[in-house]
């Protein structure tokens, strides 16, 4: 009975005011332009960035942790985020030079390919340690701030719009840098893989520019400000006696690092083994995108009627066949499909409840620095994911094996790890306790009974998505015409 008490969050949760029109409109149509950049400088082309440079799989899984390694200055970052009085200007002040430095990542394939620089991994690892230390800083920022303007009884709903404009821009950003990249290769790899991530860094500005319309919201609690830069020990030493949130931390740690462990080299395995091509890669990529775009609002109304956490554990399960699938898919390229139609159909599921989750079980004073231990005690642990696949990919080396009609290499050995190893976190989760919170069981009934209607309700809401621009253009022509009369 203990533990109950240890839930953060009331159990009721007063109603709030939704959104203004024009705030709500800057939230959604922003990720437009950021997931642009998003989709550009991570995922495929990322790893086929690294793998056009000459990474070997040690050194893509160092490249990658470099993220998490600058989530260890979290605990340091959130100390001033907790106590700024405008926590909008800090984000900004963090987030233009972050976007800016992806000008020059754009920059080098072109100066490698003409003997500009010698050792391209490094100083594409520098701008990314810069970049990355001024993401973790406006990351977190960003969440206290959207922690006090989105309303708590609306995130679901908020959010969940705001995952489908920005899979609706992932679809039209993949196929187009898809095709792009597969005419340049013949001709200048390092052309193209320059112009598109300088396309993606535009594409950040822009979404800059556009979110500096969200306005400042006012603290819900405000922090101790008394408390000194020597006192974040002690802070760190207050949440862990959160037990329910301590067993959420160590969901997230074990999540990240088993998924780490696996996720980038799924990718180099179908550039550098399967040798599909770009244009190909990216039909699956976008099925995954369309899918997720269908189910996504249909998960954001599960997640406000039945919690957070069982959605979780639900989505969590089908998660775990995803490395599974791709030992086959080295003979056919159709396990492909089934593969990327539970990823899209899953992971948005995942991904926000475990956003707005860890919202429900942190204070509201001092979130920030919940959420940087959060932060800090993931990364420390999840950066171990990717080097570790890096250095058993490498030490396996070319050692193989067939059973029936599947050759079993170091990939396929990799990933059969990673699937065996996927169910750890999720009875980590069921641990964890929430107010909000229905019998999974129950949940999963629900799921299975209306999750047709919820792709049916999806496709209409894409249609919406695509008459948007069609109704603009009329309003734009009768106001014309009203004018002209």
């Amino acid at each position: 009975m203990e533990d109950k008490k240890e839930v953060t969050a009331p159990s009721a949760v007063p109603a709030t005011e939704p959104l203004k029109k024009s705030v709500f409109s800057v939230f959604i149509w922003e990720v437009a332009f950021a997931q642009g950049l998003a989709s550009i400088t991570a995922g495929i082309f990322f790893t086929g960035y690294l793998c056009y440079l000459g990474a070997s799989n040690k050194e893509i899984g160092w490249i990658t942790s470099i993220p998490l390694f600058a989530n260890l200055a979290a605990p340091f970052f959130s100390y001033f985020i907790d106590r700024a009085e405008d926590r909008k200007k800090l984000y900004f002040k963090a987030l233009l030079p972050g976007r800016l430095f992806w000008f020059a990542v754009a920059a080098v394939p072109v100066l490698f390919r003409y003997n500009l620089i010698s050792a391209p991994l490094l100083v594409f690892s520098v701008c990314y340690l810069i970049m990355s230390l001024f993401t973790t800083h406006s990351v977190i920022t960003w969440t206290s701030w959207m922690g006090d303007l989105i309303p708590w009884d609306r995130r679901g709903h908020y959010f969940g719009l705001r995952t489908n404009i920005a899979n609706i821009s992932s679809i039209i950003i993949y196929l187009m840098a898809g095709w792009y990249i597969d005419k340049w290769k013949p001709i200048n790899e390092s052309v193209g893989f320059s112009s598109l991530f300088f396309a993606a860094a535009v594409f950040g500005l822009i979404a800059y520019f556009i979110q500096k319309r969200l306005p400042e919201a006012p603290r819900s609690a405000k922090p101790d400000n008394q408390t000194s830069a020597f006192d974040i020990t002690g802070k760190l030493l207050e949440i862990m006696k959160n037990k329910n949130f301590m067993r959420l931390a160590m969901f997230n740690t074990t999540w990240a690092f088993i998924i780490g462990l696996t996720a980038v080299y799924q990718t180099v395995f179908l550039i550098r083994v399967v040798k599909i091509e770009y244009k190909y890669l990216t039909l699956f990529i976008v099925l995954e995108a369309l899918v997720r775009v269908l189910i996504t609002k249909f998960w954001g109304k599960m997640m406000d009627k039945h919690g957070y956490k069982p959605i979780m554990l639900i989505c969590g399960r089908f998660i775990g066949l995803i490395p599974f699938l791709f030992i086959f898919v080295g003979w056919s390229y159709w396990m492909l499909i089934p593969l990327y139609l539970i990823s899209g159909t899953f992971w948005p599921g995942v991904g926000v409840a475990q956003f707005n989750i860890m919202f429900r079980l942190t204070p509201k004073k001092d979130r920030a620095a919940y959420l940087a231990f959060n932060t800090i005690l993931t990364s420390s642990v999840a950066f171990i994911g990717p080097v570790l696949g890096g250095y058993l990919l490498d030490w396996i080396g070319n050692f193989s094996f067939r059973v029936l009609f599947l050759n079993i290499g170091a990939f396929q050995l990799l990933f059969l790890a990673g699937a065996m190893m996927r169910s750890l976190p999720l009875f980590i989760l069921g641990k964890v306790e929430e107010n909000k919170e229905d019998p999974v069981d129950e949940v999963m009934i629900e799921v299975r009974s209306t999750i047709a209607a919820g792709f049916l309700e999806g496709l209409l809401t894409l249609r919406d998505y695509m008459l948007i621009p069609v109704k603009k253009a009329g309003d734009i022509i009768e106001n014309i015409y009203k004018n002209q009369r």
